[in-house]
C-alpha cells in the first residue's frame, strides 16, 4: 500500500481543497516531497488552486520567476463540478508578468468560468487572450449556465487585451474584475450575449480603469446591462468607437464611479441608456462625427464635452430619448475650431425631451471663446425643449492674422504713394 497519493498529473487536478491539503501534509510527514514542492503546493491552495477543482488547464507560479502561457491543443470544457476549463494564478509582487491565453479551439464553461486569471500579489498581470475563437457555455444547458465567462483577479494592475470572442449566454457577466488597483482593456473582438440576462455582462469592480472598445468591435446582449464600472473606480476613461447594444430600456453603459471620462467617439454606436452618475469629477466626452445615442442619457451633475472643429464637424450630445442634464456644466472644445460666421451648430439634441439645465445657460446667452490660435468666436445659444444650438455671430482673427493684415494693408498704401510719387 502506498504510503503517499501518487501526485496529480497537473494541480487542477485535484479534486478540492481536503485532497489537496492532504496531500501537502502526508507528502511533508513522510518527506517524499521537497520543501519547495511543498510550499508550491501551499501557494496553489493559497491562491485557490482548489477553486479549480478539475480544471482541465491549470497552472500556477509562485513568485517573480516567470509568466505563463497556455496554448489550446483541443477544446477544452470546465466541468458540471464548479471547475473552469483554465485557469491560471501567478504571485508576482514586483515585475510585470504576462498570462497568455492561445485558444485555437473554442473554450465551453459549464457551471462555472470558462477561464479563471489572477494575482494574488501586487504586481502586475498582462492577461492576452488571443483567439479567432469563441469563449461558450454548453449549449442548451440551461442548468449548468456559468456564472461568467473569464473572471480576473488581482491586487496591482490587470491588463486585458481582448482578441477573442465571447459568444453565449450567462446568469451574470462574460468579464468579471476583481480588486485590481487600475484595469486596462482593449477590446477588438465581438463580446456577445444570445440568451439570458447578463447582468451586467461585462462588470469592472477596479479603483482605476482604462477601457477602449475599438472600431468594428462588439459589446452586447438582447436584455440587461452591458457596461458597468463600480463606483470603487476613482479614476479613468472609457472610450467607445465600437457597438455597444442592449435590448429597448435596458441600460447599455452604467458608471457608477468617480472622475471617470467616458468618450463617445467616431463610429461608436450604444444601443439602448446611458447613465453617467453625477459624482465627483465625471464627465461625458462626444467627439466630432460621434453618432447618436439609441436611448436615452442621463448625465445630470457632470461635465458634458464638445468638441468643436467646423460647421460641419463637431461633437454633438444626441439621443433618441431623454436628456438628463440637470446641474450640468458645458464645456466647449474650440482648441481646434475653425468656424465661419453664420455656422450653425446643434449642441444637445433630445427626441424625448430634456430634463434640466446647463449651469448658467440660458437661452439668449452669447458666449465668447477661442480656439488654440487666439482667433476669438462669439456664439449665440438657442435653447429649446429638446435641442440646444449655437450659432457663430462673430469672428475675430488671432492677433498675429491682425499684425500681417495691417503690415498689408500699410504696404500697400507704401506702394500706391510711391507710384504718385509721394
Amino acid at each position: 500500500m502506498a504510503l503517499f497519493p501518487p501526485p496529480p498529473a497537473r494541480a487542477g487536478h485535484f479534486e478540492n481543497t481536503t485532497q489537496l491539503s492532504d496531500y501537502i501534509n502526508t507528502t511533508k510527514n513522510t518527506g517524499k516531497a521537497s520543501a519547495s514542492v511543498r510550499a508550491f503546493l501551499l501557494a496553489a491552495l493559497a491562491l485557490g488552486a482548489c477553486h479549480t477543482a478539475a480544471a482541465q488547464i491549470s497552472e500556477v507560479v509562485t513568485g517573480d520567476s516567470k509568466g505563463i502561457s497556455i496554448t489550446t491543443t483541443k477544446e477544452e470544457r470546465g466541468t458540471s463540478a464548479g471547475a473552469p476549463a483554465i485557469y491560471a494564478a501567478i504571485t508576482s509582487s514586483s515585475s510585470s508578468k504576462d498570462i497568455i491565453i492561445t485558444a485555437n479551439y473554442d473554450i465551453y464553461g459549464v457551471g462555472h468560468e470558462a477561464l479563471v486569471a489572477e494575482n494574488s500579489g501586487s504586481g502586475n498581470v498582462s492577461v492576452t487572450l488571443d483567439a479567432e475563437t469563441n469563449f461558450r457555455y454548453i449549449p442548451g444547458d440551461e442548468v449548468t449556465k456559468p456564472d461568467c465567462m473569464v473572471t480576473l483577479k488581482g491586487n496591482g494592475e490587470i491588463s486585458l487585451a481582448n482578441h477573442a470572442s465571447f459568444i453565449g449566454a450567462t446568469s451574470a457577466s462574460a468579464i468579471k474584475v476583481e480588486g485590481a488597483s487600475l484595469f486596462r482593456f482593449e477590446n477588438t473582438k465581438t463580446i456577445m450575449s444570445a440568451g439570458l440576462n447578463p447582468d451586467p455582462f461585462v462588470d469592472i469592480s477596479a479603483r482605476s480603469v482604462d477601457v477602449t472598445l475599438a472600431e468594428g468591435s462588439m459589446l452586447g446582449g438582447v436584455t440587461g446591462e452591458i457596461l458597468r464600472v463600480g463606483s470603487i473606480a476613482t479614476y479613468g476613461i472609457v472610450r467607445n468607437a465600437g457597438l455597444i447594444q442592449t435590448g429597448a430600456g435596458q441600460t447599455a453603459v452604467n458608471i457608477l464611479g468617480s472622475n471617470i471620462r467616458l468618450e463617445l467617439l467616431e463610429g461608436g454606436r450604444i444601443t439602448d441608456n446611458v447613465v453617467l452618475a453625477g459624482n465627483v469629477g465625471n464627465s461625458l466626452f462626444a467627439g466630432a462625427g460621434s453618432d447618436r445615442v439609441n436611448g436615452g442619457v442621463v448625465a445630470a451633475g457632470c461635465d458634458v464635452v464638445l468638441e468643436i472643429l467646423s460647421g460641419d464637424s463637431y461633437g454633438s450630445l444626441s439621443a433618441s430619448g431623454n436628456i438628463d442634464i440637470g446641474g450640468s456644466n458645458l464645456i466647449l472644445d474650440m482648441s481646434a475650431a475653425d468656424l465661419d460666421v453664420g455656422d450653425s451648430l446643434t449642441l444637445v439634441s433630445a427626441g424625448a425631451g430634456i430634463t434640466g439645465s446647463f449651469v448658467g445657460l440660458s437661452d439668449g446667452d452669447v458666449l465668447t471663446l477661442s480656439n488654440s490660435s487666439g482667433v476669438i468666436y462669439e456664439l449665440l445659444i438657442s435653447v429649446g425643449s429638446s435641442g440646444i444650438s449655437a450659432k457663430v455671430t462673430s469672428v475675430v482673427p488671432e492677433p498675429a492674422h491682425i499684425a500681417a493684415l495691417l503690415g498689408a494693408v500699410a504696404l500697400a498704401a507704401s506702394a500706391r504713394r510711391k507710384r504718385n510719387g509721394n
